[in-house]
């Protein structure tokens, strides 16, 4: 049982895919985004600017999905965003916490911790603390062992919190 510690390298990224790929889409960035690599973004919650994103906030809705590069600081400057589509898995640090099999399933939430500047799957918090819900999907990737404490784990964002609270469909004809 390995006491690992997370670092300011440490930050959430793509896991796996029901798609074979991880969906990928370039979006605007919002006015004076200060987001990093790995953080959750959001749409705009400003009406003139809900096509852009920024930092995930403790509104916990209207979640894209991960950063792949970090903010500009100008306005509309494209950053690709790994989608937080249903069936699209990412791993982090579940922090605070030793790794149990129980882990599998639970629903967390997702906090920062400014001194490291990383975001992390809160392994104390459950639904009730708002900052953007996740599901474990995934406790055994390489290295973890339960009982590790920080150990990393997949999720997925819970629908219900994503900007794709949706069902996706496949088009019924393709001109």
């Amino acid at each position: 049982m390995a006491q690992r510690e997370p670092s300011s390298g440490t930050h959430f990224r793509p896991h796996r895919s029901l798609y074979g790929h991880f969906p990928v889409r370039t979006m605007p960035e919002s006015t004076a985004a200060a987001f990093l690599t790995g953080y959750p973004v959001m749409l705009d919650a400003v009406s003139t600017s809900t096509h852009r994103i920024g930092e995930m906030t403790t509104l916990a809705a209207n979640i894209v999905g991960i950063a792949g590069e970090r903010a500009s600081s100008v306005q509309d400057t494209q950053i690709p965003v790994y989608l937080a589509y249903p069936g699209v898995e990412f791993r982090g640090v579940l922090k605070g916490v030793a790794l149990a099999s129980s882990h599998m399933g639970a629903i967390r939430s997702v906090a920062k911790d400014t001194t490291l500047n990383i975001y992390y799957v809160d392994g104390n918090t459950g639904v009730s603390t708002a900052g953007g819900l996740v599901e474990i999907t995934d406790v055994t990737l390489p290295g973890n062992d339960i009982g590790d404490t920080n150990a990393e784990v997949g999720f997925v964002f819970a629908q219900k919190v994503t900007a794709f609270n949706h069902t996706l469909t496949v088009a019924s004809s393709i001109s």
